[in-house]
C-alpha cells in the first residue's frame, strides 16, 4: 500500500512539473521573463507553507476551450503552473533587488490587466517622450538649467541604483537627470526617462537619505505607468506643436519683462531666473500635458509602495516622512495657494502625511557631510537667486545655511550682508555687514567684484565718501579685468553699465 501510495505521488509531481511542457504551444507569455523569489504562504498541493518558489512570469494558457491566467513559479529547479488567484492568496513575493521589486509591484498593481484593457499605447509614449525633450528644450533655451556635471552624476548613481531595467510596457530613453533652477521643491520623472530635480528640493533637503526617499516615490510614478494612465484621463489634448508653441510665446514675453527690470546684483558668468519665467515653465498646463498632475489616490500609491521599497533596501522609512514635512512646510511658508495646488503631490500632501507619520512617524537624523557638501554650491546659487528676485528672507536662510554647516562660500557672505543692508540701517546692522564682507574676502584670498560693490554702498551709507571712492576704483579695475576677457553679450553689457556708474559716482563723490 505504501509502495503504491509513493507511485501516485511520484505520478503527480511528474504530471505536475511537465504540464508546462505538454501545453507549451498553447501558451502566451504576458511578461518577459524574471525572478521573483517567495515562499508559500499556505500549502499549495504537496509543498507546505515556507516552501522557497521563484516566480519567473506570467502567462496564458489555453485548454479545452477556455483560457486560463498562470504563474510560472519554480520551485526545487523544477516548473509549474499556479492560477493567478490562487497565486495572489498562495505566494508572498521577496524581492531580493530593486529590479525585482518593481517588477512584483507592477504585476500587484493591475498592470496586466490595465494594458489588456487599453493596450500598450506605443503611439502615447512616443508622444510623452517628444514633449519631455520639448520641455527640456524650452528650459534649456530660457536658461532654466542649472549645470553642475558632478551634482548631477551624484544624483544619477542614486537614480541608478534604484532604477528597474525591465518593465511590462517599453519604455523610451536612457534614464538621466537634469536640475531645475527654480526656488520651489519639485521632483518630477518625465515620459523619456529624465529625473528632474529643483534647485529648491536639493537646498531643502539636508540628507542624500531624505532625496533617496523622495526619488522613490518618482520612480514609482514612472513604473506604475501613472503618467501614461493620467494623461488618459485627461481628454482634452492639444496637438504637440501647438501646445509647445504657446508655451514658447508665454515664456519669450516673461524674459521681455524680466530684460526691462533692473537687478542690480546681476553676476557674471551666473544666469539666475525670475518667479515670473517659474511660473509658465512649471506651471500647472504643462503638467496637465505631461501627465504629471497625479491623482490623490496615484500619490498614496507612490508614499506606499517608496516605503516599501526603502524597507526593502534596509533604509529608513521614516526620511520619507521626514523630507515631505520639509516640502510641505515651505509651502504653507510660501503662504501662496496657487502654488501649492498647483498639482495633487502638494494638494493632497497634508492628508497623506498624516497616514504617513502614524506608520513611520520622522524622527532627528545625524548630519549629512557628504550631501551637504554636495549640495553648498546649489545653495550658495539658490540664496543669490532670492535676493536677486527680492526675496531677502529666504535668501538670509539659504546663506546661513552653509555658514552653519561651515560650508559657506564668499558668495554667501556677500548676500548675507545685501539682504540686511535691504531690510535694516542702524549702526549695529552696518558693523554686522562690515564683519560679513570681511569675511568674504578672507575666504576669496581676493576682494571680489560682489563684495567690493556691496562694500561701496556701505561705505556711503556710514559717510565714508574718500573710503567709498577708493573702493569705486578697486570696483572699475575689477569690471575692466572681467571686459578684458570673452563674456557673453548680457554679461558684457552688465560689466560696461556698472563701470560706468562706478566712473559717475567717483566723479560725483570728488567734485564733493
Amino acid at each position: 500500500m505504501m509502495k503504491r501510495l509513493i507511485i501516485l505521488l511520484m505520478v503527480a509531481c511528474w504530471s505536475c512539473g511537465s504540464l508546462l511542457q505538454a501545453q507549451s504551444k498553447r501558451m502566451r507569455n504576458l511578461t518577459p521573463d524574471f525572478e521573483i523569489e517567495g515562499v508559500l504562504k499556505q500549502p499549495y498541493q504537496y509543498f507546505k507553507k515556507g516552501t522557497p518558489v521563484i516566480l519567473q512570469r506570467l502567462v496564458d494558457l489555453q485548454a479545452n476551450g477556455q483560457t486560463s491566467r498562470q504563474g510560472v513559479i519554480s520551485i526545487e529547479g523544477k516548473q509549474y503552473s499556479i492560477p493567478m488567484d490562487v497565486m495572489r492568496s498562495t505566494l508572498e513575493l521577496k524581492p531580493t533587488d530593486a529590479n525585482s521589486f518593481w517588477m512584483a509591484y507592477q504585476l500587484q498593481g493591475g498592470l496586466i490587466e490595465y494594458y489588456e484593457k487599453h493596450g500598450l499605447q506605443p503611439e502615447m509614449r512616443k508622444e510623452l517622450e517628444e514633449d519631455a525633450r520639448s520641455y527640456l528644450d524650452e528650459l534649456q533655451k530660457n536658461q532654466l538649467l542649472y549645470e553642475d556635471v558632478a551634482l548631477e552624476d551624484y544624483i544619477h548613481c542614486l537614480m541608478l541604483d534604484m532604477m528597474p531595467h525591465q518593465f511590462l510596457a517599453k519604455r523610451y530613453g536612457t534614464p538621466y537627470v537634469r536640475i531645475l533652477k527654480s526656488p520651489n521643491p519639485d521632483l518630477l520623472m518625465l515620459g523619456n526617462g529624465c529625473l528632474l530635480i529643483s534647485t529648491g528640493m536639493l537646498t531643502l533637503l539636508d540628507s542624500e537619505e531624505e532625496l533617496y526617499a523622495l526619488m522613490s516615490r518618482e520612480i514609482a510614478h514612472f513604473v506604475l505607468d501613472h503618467a501614461v494612465i493620467t494623461v488618459n484621463k485627461n481628454t482634452a489634448r492639444a496637438r504637440r506643436y501647438e501646445f509647445w508653441s504657446s508655451v514658447a510665446e508665454a515664456a519669450a514675453f516673461c524674459t521681455e519683462v524680466y530684460l526691462s527690470e533692473k537687478h542690480e546684483n546681476y553676476i557674471p558668468g551666473i544666469v539666475y531666473t525670475t518667479a515670473g519665467i517659474v511660473d509658465v515653465l512649471i506651471g500647472e498646463n504643462i503638467m496637465k500635458r505631461m501627465g504629471l498632475d497625479y491623482q490623490p489616490d496615484q500619490e498614496e500609491d507612490a508614499d506606499r509602495i517608496a516605503t516599501l521599497y526603502l524597507q526593502s533596501r534596509h533604509r529608513d522609512p521614516s526620511l520619507l516622512t521626514a523630507a515631505l514635512q520639509k516640502v510641505e512646510q515651505y509651502y504653507l511658508n510660501t503662504q501662496d495657494n496657487s502654488v501649492f495646488h498647483r498639482y495633487a503631490i502638494h494638494g493632497s500632501l497634508g492628508k497623506r502625511l498624516k497616514k504617513l507619520q502614524q506608520k513611520h512617524p520622522a524622527t532627528g537624523h545625524p548630519e549629512d557631510r557628504i550631501y551637504l557638501k554636495q549640495t553648498a554650491t546649489v545653495v550658495s546659487f539658490s540664496a543669490g537667486m532670492m535676493a536677486y528676485n527680492g526675496d531677502y528672507t529666504q535668501a538670509t536662510t539659504l546663506a546661513q545655511k552653509n555658514v552653519q554647516t561651515h560650508l559657506a562660500s564668499a558668495d554667501d557672505y556677500v548676500i548675507l550682508a545685501q539682504c540686511l543692508m535691504k531690510q535694516e540701517n542702524n549702526p549695529e546692522t552696518l558693523a554686522t555687514c562690515q564683519t560679513l564682507l570681511e569675511k568674504a574676502d578672507q575666504l576669496n584670498g581676493s576682494p571680489s567684484i560682489n563684495a567690493t560693490r556691496q562694500r561701496v554702498l556701505l561705505l556711503l551709507r556710514q559717510q565714508k565718501q574718500e573710503e567709498a571712492v577708493e573702493q569705486l576704483k578697486l570696483y572699475v579695475q575689477l569690471t575692466e579685468k572681467l571686459l578684458s576677457r570673452p563674456q557673453t553679450e548680457a554679461d558684457q553689457q552688465w560689466l560696461n553699465s556698472e563701470n560706468q556708474w562706478a566712473q559717475q559716482l567717483i566723479g560725483r563723490l570728488e567734485a564733493i
